[in-house]
């Protein structure tokens, strides 16, 4: 515990009540062609592991949410195996409970396990009843656990009492909850990327800390949990209060950190517009992938027909699943164009938005295996996935590639289909979706140019600046930020005004510099915060500015060495810090970072120009500066 003792004093005052959501289980196993409770397995391990590490940070109370109340509506066989290995997991520990004085408590209703599942049942009661009287650290199990039901079940106890509305108050709703007794949460831990609660501990939980965790659960690590709890260690919790200290630290602040802040007000707003866009969305695109897979079952109705079946939806799993991860900055620029051409959100716009997620995932998909990425969100590619899968099943390593890469490179092509597919029954006119068919059409066709434009093979001392430029422009800026702006607006019936020109050039510029910044990522970023190896760039010999400009700016050793780590797949950690170090010494860092600034300050002048105001306008501001000061 040596090199934990810093850490374990800032949290011993502050972290009482840690919370685990656990979520990812049945995503990695589909990603590595396993059965759903594979997954599971996998995931009790990475809950004993956290479990692990609140023992040794000594943190009182650890909750984990073992299975919710809408659990139920999973299929009989996925349930029961999730009982089991609750069972089995409370068998195992149970003398471990016992000598590290854990006490362990069921939250959530009793009634239904008890009846559905009664040896699993009464293990409980045993446990809880053995261990009642340890202090050393009490584990929650939240076991057929919901928010609404607690607090639907602690109201009728108070209303079973008759107690008269006067003498209701916050304690005595405390002490009706599951939790009675113990300190509410400090941190709200989630895996998996999902940024929700899903319902826990809802009265508890006001002033709880979140932190969501990029990896599935069975990929959680001890180091994973220690890093939410160093986050936790240096958030400032206030409780809705300021203190006379902080108002002095706000009013000295300098006027490049108070710009900075105002940026990131400005980001709050745009978080807010995206987290709103996305819970119209996200039902939208739900019923749209629930009503393809309902025809599949008229369509394919012959025995033969069966693996034709099997494959459309695995292709129908693996965009679901997809279209739930990443920013959803392209969907919601096409509400956000939509809105600017005086229409009012609507269900019918939230449909077509999902067309550009689906693209945008269609073209990663053939990303990956044109860059031969084996990484993509902290998951593994759809190439890799299937490479894998056929080695599991005793193919060679030579055709289990072969078999990957032509799964995936036929998911990109059912993924712009189905995008299409989304676009023209969304419910429009038909005159204006076969105007969003034609931009559909049109800016793939762009993005396909830059693509083959970044497959050209040019030594980096051939590849100049305007290239580079004109690669981003066609392959990033085109279909990230201008088809949405003008498939919306074209959508709401403004295709024929000045705002598209004004947009087109907004979206040009925000959109190279949106491919300048992913590119610093690349090369300088948190590789858990963006989802692939850092040193990916380099090995891959990606044309990005700033391996341009520091050949440019280089002395003749330096660019030798350039070369040489540019495009080397064994290209070192050393090669990786050389080029860092060449990169931000020469000044091609901050020409990268000028340029970028520069084009996000063209860009909202054209949106100034042609007139747009109000949020829009606000809107489109926050896109341009997140798009340059984004972390992944």
């Amino acid at each position: 515990m040596a090199k934990h003792e810093k850490l374990l004093a800032e949290l011993s005052k502050s972290l009482k009540h840690v919370v685990l959501i656990p979520d990812g289980n049945a995503r990695w196993a589909h990603q590595r062609g396993l059965p759903t409770l594979s997954g599971h397995e996998r995931g009790v391990e990475a809950i004993e592991r956290f479990l692990k590490v609140c023992r040794d940070f000594e943190i009182e109370i650890a909750t984990v949410w073992a299975f919710s109340t809408e659990n139920w509506n999973r299929e009989p066989g996925e349930v029961a195996g999730i009982m089991e290995l609750i069972e089995l997991m409370l068998t195992e520990n149970w003398e471990s409970f016992t000598k590290e004085g854990v006490r362990v408590v069921q939250l959530g209703r009793k009634d239904r396990v008890a009846e559905r599942y009664p040896k699993l049942s009464r293990l409980i009661r045993k446990v809880e009843e053995e261990t009642r009287h340890n202090s050393a650290q009490t584990l929650n199990v939240a076991l057929d656990y919901g928010g609404r039901d607690e607090m639907l079940r602690a109201v009728q106890k108070i209303m079973g009492e008759k107690v008269s509305p006067e003498e209701v108050d916050e304690d005595l709703l405390l002490s009706h909850l599951d939790t009675a007794g113990q300190p509410d949460p400090d941190l709200i831990i989630r895996t998996s990327g999902e940024k929700r609660l899903s319902g826990i501990l809802p009265f508890q939980s006001v002033y709880s800390e979140l932190y969501f965790c990029p990896l599935l659960l069975p990929d959680l690590t001890e180091e994973a949990v220690q890093d939410a709890f160093r986050d936790f260690a240096e958030r400032k919790r206030r409780f809705g209060r300021r203190g006379k200290a902080e108002d002095s630290r706000y009013k000295a602040l300098s006027l490049k950190e108070l710009m900075k802040q105002r940026s990131d007000s400005n980001f709050t707003n745009l978080k807010c517009f995206i987290g709103d866009y996305l819970q119209t969305a996200e039902a939208s695109w739900e019923r749209y992938w629930e009503s393809r897979l309902s025809t599949l079952e008229r369509v394919y109705t012959e025995p033969r027909l069966k693996p034709a079946l099997m494959w459309e939806r695995q292709f129908i799993t693996h965009y679901r699943e997809m279209m739930r991860g990443g920013k959803h900055l392209r969907g919601a620029l096409v509400v956000l164009g939509w809105r600017i051409s005086g229409q009012p959100a609507n269900h019918t716009i939230a449909m077509a938005s999902g067309a550009l997620e689906l693209l945008h995932n269609a073209f990663l998909v053939h990303d990956d295996v044109v860059d031969k990425s084996e990484m993509r969100r902290n998951s593994p590619t759809i190439h890799k996935i299937y490479q894998d899968i056929a080695i599991n099943r005793g193919a060679q390593p030579a055709k289990a590639g072969e078999v990957g890469l032509g799964v995936a490179l036929n998911l990109g092509d059912v993924g712009q289909a189905f995008a299409q597919d989304l676009l023209i029954t969304a419910g429009f006119p038909v005159e204006r979706a076969l105007e969003g068919i034609s931009l559909f059409d049109r800016y793939v066709k762009n993005t396909v140019l830059g693509q083959v434009l970044d497959l050209e093979d040019i030594p980096l001392r051939d590849l100049t600046e305007d290239y580079v430029i004109t690669i981003h422009e066609f392959k990033t800026a085109y279909y990230t930020i201008v088809f949405p702006l003008v498939l919306g607006l074209t959508l709401g019936g403004g295709a024929g005004s000045r705002l598209k020109d004004a947009l087109v050039h907004y979206g040009v510029s925000v959109g190279i510099a949106f491919q300048l910044q992913d590119d610093l990522l690349g090369l300088f970023g948190d590789e858990v915060t963006v989802g692939k190896p850092v040193d990916s760039d380099l090995k891959e010999g990606k044309k990005t500015l700033l391996f341009v400009k520091a050949y440019q700016y280089a002395d003749e050793a330096s660019k030798s060495r350039l070369e040489a780590a540019h495009g080397n797949p064994e290209a070192s950690s050393e090669d990786l810090m050389f080029v860092r170090r060449l990169v931000e010494e020469s000044g091609a860092l901050d020409y990268s970072n000028r340029l970028a600034q520069q084009l996000v300050a063209d860009a909202k002048t054209a949106i100034s120009d042609a007139g747009v105001t109000g949020e829009e306008k606000e809107l489109l501001d926050s896109v341009a500066d997140f798009v340059i000061s984004r972390s992944k």
